[in-house]
Formats: C-alpha cells, sequence, structure tokens
C-alpha cells in the first residue's frame, strides 16, 4: 500500500482510509477498516510480505498461518477491488 496517498483516522469507532491525492471527479469514499484490516494494512505499509504478515498474526493471534493468509488475500482483494492503490 503506498502510505503517502493515504491517510488514516480513527472516528466514530472505526478506521478510516482516506485517499488525500484524488482529485474530485472520481471520488473515492473513506474506506472503513476493522481492527485486523488495520492490522495488515499497517504491515503492507511498512514493506512486509503476505507471508510475514500471516506468521506474525499466527504468533499475535493464535490462529493458523493458512487462515491468516486467506483473511490477507481477501483484504488484498478488497482493496483491489475498490481501487486502492499499493506499491510494487
Amino acid at each position: 500500500m503506498n502510505k503517502t496517498d493515504y491517510q488514516i483516522r480513527y472516528a466514530a469507532g472505526m478506521w478510516w482510509l482516506i485517499d488525500v491525492n484524488q482529485d474530485g471527479f472520481n471520488y473515492k469514499a473513506p474506506q472503513s477498516l476493522n481492527e485486523t484490516g488495520m492490522y495488515i494494512y499497517r504491515r503492507l505499509c511498512d514493506g512486509k510480505s503476505v507471508h510475514k504478515i500471516a506468521e506474525e498474526m499466527s504468533n499475535d493471534f493464535g490462529i493458523n498461518v493458512e487462515v491468516a493468509m486467506n483473511d490477507i488475500e481477501e483484504f488484498v482483494g478488497s482493496m483491489d477491488e475498490k481501487l486502492i492503490r499499493r506499491e510494487g
């Protein structure tokens, strides 16, 4: 994820990912993220691979690496559908 294009804000009990570089013509509404989404997003911004993030999730939350991988792939797919740009 390109962290220079987005800002993260916490409001109304939710995390919000806001595209700060849009021109207004193709407006993208802020994307709400839950705690897991924030966990993944921050690590992607740090340049970590999905495999490394899955290992960390497994250790931090006591879940199976394959379950974590599925969560990450679903998250990344959702971001791609919403045209949220990623680095690389």
